[in-house]
Parts: structure tokens; C-alpha cells; sequence
């Protein structure tokens, strides 16, 4: 059975849901901490899905909560003013360049208890864009433990906003190659790692 986990998944990606469909993707996991976009995510993963002869079975969750390395049951999440489906709330008000934001308070968990919750100690696709939480995410993933066959994650936010020259960025990259992972820049804000 192969899975994918979206973390920061807004109101949904159709190169995600076209992944879904070419690969048979039978357990899939959309994240994302502002609710009011999980909803319309689910819309459009239908409407995608409505012209496709589709052959097999989809496990789908759509999770309402921040994924991050806070020990924190919940977090501050900031959203611009004006734009509540955007993709640029994030629990660092930093990230939104002095822009006004509405705050709410979000659940928020780990990576690991996420997959675990889930059962999921393989993971064939693991997407990240979450407004500048994917450094945390990924440094506290035990990849000792889970199996990630195919990870891709937003660096320009790597070490606080616009980071696309980072030491610590580097160390992480050259932490996937030791693992044995070929891992390729695919544009200008995203990483590509797989197995």
C-alpha cells in the first residue's frame, strides 16, 4: 500500500492529486493547521478525481493541526488579514513580513506522532510547505526509524525567511546523501530527496 503525507497542504496541489492518481496511492494524509482550507482541499481532490476512472481504494484523512517540534498541545497560528485561505499562515509571525494577521489557536504535534498515529512507518511520498516549520519537521523525523522513499520539502525558509544560503540547509542535504538519497534542487523554493 503506498502513502503519502502533505504537511501544509492548503487548499490542495493538483501536481499532489495527479501523483495520487498516476502512482495508485491508497493511504493519503493532508495536513494543514488552518481549517478553513482542509474543506475546499477536499473539494478539489473530488472534483480532480471526477473525470478519472479510478481502480482502486483511497484511504483519505485530512488533519487539522500544526506539525512542528513544540511540545506545545497548541500554538499560535498567524494568518494575513484579508486572506484566510492563504497558504502564508504560519505559527512564526516573522514569516508574514510585517503583515497584519489574525491569530488562532491551532493543535499542533510532532512529525512522529503524526505518522504513528497513523500507523505509517513507511512513507512513499512526504510533502512539505509549511511556512517555515519544514527545518523542524525534518530535523526532529527519526529517519532511523521511518522509511521515506520520496520527500519534498521549501528551503527558502530554511533559516528564518528568504534562508537560500544556509549552513544548516547544507548539513541537512549532506545528511540525505549519507543516507543514501539523491537529492536535487526541482525550483526555486523546493528540494526534492529520494531513495
Amino acid at each position: 500500500m503506498k502513502s503519502l503525507v502533505q504537511i501544509g497542504c492548503n487548499v490542495g496541489d493538483e501536481c499532489v492529486f495527479k501523483t495520487i492518481y498516476e502512482q495508485k496511492i491508497s493511504k493519503c494524509i493532508f495536513v494543514d493547521a488552518n481549517e478553513s482550507v482542509l474543506k475546499i482541499c477536499y473539494d478539489n481532490f473530488e472534483k480532480y478525481l471526477s473525470d478519472k476512472d479510478i481502480d482502486f481504494d483511497i484511504d483519505l484523512h485530512f488533519v487539522c493541526s500544526s506539525i512542528s517540534n513544540k511540545v506545545d498541545k497548541y500554538l499560535d497560528l498567524y494568518i494575513p488579514n484579508g486572506v484566510s485561505l492563504s497558504g502564508h499562515s504560519s505559527i512564526y509571525a516573522y514569516q508574514l513580513n510585517n503583515q497584519k494577521y489574525n491569530t488562532i489557536r491551532v493543535l499542533n504535534t510532532t512529525i512522529g506522532d503524526l505518522l504513528n498515529s497513523f500507523k505509517l512507518r513507511v512513507v512513499d511520498y512526504l510533502i512539505l510547505d509549511a511556512e517555515g516549520c519544514d527545518k523542524e519537521i525534518l530535523s526532529t523525523l527519526d529517519l532511523s526509524y521511518y522509511i521515506i522513499k520520496n520527500i519534498k520539502f521549501e528551503f527558502t525558509h530554511w533559516d528564518g525567511y528568504g534562508g537560500y544560503i544556509s549552513h544548516n540547509l547544507n548539513e541537512y542535504i549532506f545528511f540525505l546523501l549519507m543516507r543514501g538519497y539523491s537529492v536535487k534542487k526541482i525550483s526555486a523554493t523546493d528540494i526534492e530527496a529520494s531513495l
